[in-house]
């Protein structure tokens, strides 16, 4: 209720006060109280902000800032929890979102890319140098990946590599803020370990060497951490596949090995 009358006066526009408003500031606030609310619902009505944060910036013409990338991580971690307490379709929700951002952000006009989605709508961050600022970042994509990956079922693990593969490719066309983290990577092992299917362990340690090789070639901040490989070689020891148990102590003497030559600060 507070935000919707002080949203009139800012529209309105003859309140002079309402102009020295924090709107944003109190609007993200007011998403992220949702997002860490666990209420139920809490994503839906979080994402609703956004609409309204997106309807006021629009009615007076920009004068009013869109949503940032900080508001739409916020609601983006509520569909995360969602996913987390059993809501089927909150990671699909969080992918939606993330899709738009993309969208928001190869376009020259913010209002195009939401034609189609009357949900959400623009912001900033350190990619806003090139379209309208709006490209997700490593918080964004690291979130959604979390969302599959709290999911469960089989698809769960696929969509957390989806969007995972996403995550690298925003990177590479230039996004610096996208560059997965170790976090981004132990996610992804996670969801394939979890996932319950035969072919999990294999993936797990496939993103696993992944890992490593980006650590050797220098790339900061993906340097695999004993969370990667115990990861690995416990989906291994469970998984009751032939050879299984070898392939977990691969795993380990090659952590052991990187140890020992320094180029991984990882033991058990």
């Amino acid at each position: 209720r507070i935000l919707y009358n002080v949203a009139r006066e800012i529209v309105g526009g003859q309140n002079e006060e309402a102009k020295s408003i924090p709107w944003l500031n109190m609007c993200t606030v007011a998403i992220d109280a949702w997002a860490t609310s666990g209420e139920r619902g809490a994503a839906e009505r979080a994402e609703a902000l956004l609409g309204g944060m997106r309807e006021v910036s629009s009615k007076t013409d920009g004068r009013t800032p869109p949503p940032s990338v900080i508001s739409y991580n916020a609601v983006l971690k509520a569909y995360a929890r969602q996913a987390a307490a059993g809501d089927t379709d909150a990671a699909q929700n969080a992918e939606r979102i993330l899709t738009t951002m993309e969208e928001a952000g190869q376009t020259d006009d913010i209002a195009t890319a939401f034609d189609d989605d009357n949900d959400v709508n623009g912001g900033d961050d350190e990619c806003e140098v090139d379209k309208t600022g709006l490209e997700p970042n490593q918080i964004s994509y690291t979130t959604v990946i979390d969302a599959y990956a709290k999911s469960g079922g089989k698809e769960a693990a696929e969509g957390a590599e989806r969007i995972f593969r996403r995550m690298e490719r925003a990177y590479e066309d230039g996004c610096s803020d996208a560059r997965p983290s170790v976090q981004s990577f132990n996610t992804v092992i996670n969801a394939w370990i979890t996932s319950g299917l035969v072919r999990g362990p294999m993936a797990a340690e496939e993103i696993l060497k992944k890992m490593i090789y980006l650590h050797e070639k220098g790339v900061q901040d993906v340097e695999p951490t004993v969370v990667s490989f115990s990861s690995v070689m416990n989906g291994w020891a469970k998984s009751n596949q032939q050879g299984a148990a070898e392939r977990a102590l691969e795993v380990y003497e090659l952590m052991e090995s990187m140890r020992e030559k320094g180029t991984c600060k990882a033991k058990p």
